[in-house]
């Protein structure tokens, strides 16, 4: 049994038995060298947890990551077609750099696959994204073929981006329900899912089996915790596992989730590269789920960072019972049946929708049974509850 008592968790839980990172203080000394190399090489980088060392080691280690995580899975095969999603952040630039560096290697080494980028325009919904212009200029500078599409596109089709314009296909009428929203943690949920859904329709046009998502550990433990928060506990397994199976012929896979931020942040300064969005500081007076939870992981990570590691591969044991039935929108399982919590959800929102009826709160059984048809209603039935909590706010015909 367990030694440790009541009495050793006080006021503040175990808090006060995690011990906070020790803080690293950078290289000074110019004699200083790589631990890692045989070499004389001057020691440049200094991360938790590891021995100092200089830029050609930093960047074997980082790029090993990036291999062996789809190395030891195999699942990527040979002649592979791969669909990038390039955001211009941070992490998108140091995912393109590792695909193309992989790519560029001997026949031996060589990551055998076919690389598309998609590029989703955000421009119609909000003013603080990336310049068009920048992003094209960027990713000219690769080899890859390049696509854009606008976030509301109307016929679902993505275009070339050197000749793609924000104006492109865009549909005002879901910009005017989108921005007409008043939850904020509505718009981002909504926001997350409809970019999935996007990148579906254009996987599938241009024949791409693997789509690569730029997510790194700390996004995955915030995501795991968000999508607990919004009752998508169904989906939690599938949204921060390596491999995403939901959708059929297509595979999305995060080859950087092993990588924090630290690790991100030292792969640009020493590759020279610069982040083409500005990163955007979360409001103070920002409430949603969303950038609490990406707050709160972001200070367990300056602080405690084996613990957001610990949070995210807990998202690998998490997982719902088979369902063959799918949310329409979000292609997750739906437990709409054999879940008594979403009745008991539901079975409160319409005591509270109802409070001024006598007739139907003096019956239980009554207030059951419109419980019941919530669940099952119509079109309804073929959403889970984090849809239905965006369908509340936002035209169902946009969702379906």
């Amino acid at each position: 049994m367990c030694s440790i008592g009541e009495d050793d968790f006080g006021d503040e839980g175990g808090l006060h038995a995690m011990v906070k990172d020790v803080q690293i203080s950078p290289i000074q000394a110019e004699t200083e060298i790589c631990k890692k190399c045989d070499s004389s090489n001057k020691a440049t980088v200094k991360l938790m947890f590891r021995d100092q060392e200089c830029t050609d080691c930093f960047l074997v280690y980082a790029r090993h990551k990036f291999r062996a995580t789809l190395g030891s899975s195999k699942i990527l095969p040979k002649d592979s077609e791969v669909l990038l999603i390039f955001d211009g952040s941070s992490e998108a630039l140091v995912l393109l750099d590792m695909l193309h560096y992989a790519q560029s290697q001997n026949k031996f080494k060589r990551l055998h696959c076919s690389t598309k980028i998609l590029y989703i325009d955000e421009s119609s919904i909000n003013k603080k994204t990336c310049n068009l212009k920048e992003i094209k200029s960027f990713l000219n500078s690769y080899d890859f073929p390049a696509f854009a599409i606008n976030i509301a596109s109307k016929s679902l089709e993505c275009h070339e981006l050197q000749s793609f314009s924000s104006t492109n296909d865009g549909n005002s009428e879901w910009v005017e329900n989108y921005t007409a929203l008043k939850s904020t943690t509505t718009r981002k949920d909504l926001l997350e899912v409809h970019r999935k859904k996007l990148i579906e329709s254009v996987t599938k046009q241009l024949k791409c089996g693997f789509v690569f998502f730029p997510q790194i550990s700390t996004q995955l433990a915030s995501t795991l915790l968000t999508n607990v928060a919004l009752g998508r506990g169904a989906s939690v397994a599938s949204d921060v596992a390596l491999v995403d199976n939901r959708f059929p012929g297509i595979k999305i896979v995060r080859p950087l989730k092993d990588l924090n931020q630290e690790e991100v942040d030292v792969y640009l300064k020493v590759r020279g590269l610069k982040t083409l969005c500005p990163e955007f500081s979360e409001s103070s007076k920002e409430t949603s789920i969303q950038s609490i939870t990406k707050s709160f992981v972001n200070g367990l990570q300056k602080d405690y960072s084996s613990t957001v590691s610990t949070i995210f591969r807990t998202g690998g044991k998490i997982a719902s019972k088979d369902s063959s039935k799918l949310c329409s929108y979000c292609k997750s399982p739906l437990d709409i049946e054999e879940s008594e919590t979403l009745l008991a959800t539901e079975f409160s929102r319409i005591v509270s929708e109802n409070a001024n009826q006598d007739e139907v709160t003096e019956s239980v059984n009554k207030l059951e049974k419109l419980a019941l048809q919530g669940l099952h209603d119509g079109d309804l039935a073929h959403l889970c509850h984090g849809c239905r909590n965006i369908h509340r706010d936002f035209p169902l015909e946009f969702l379906l």
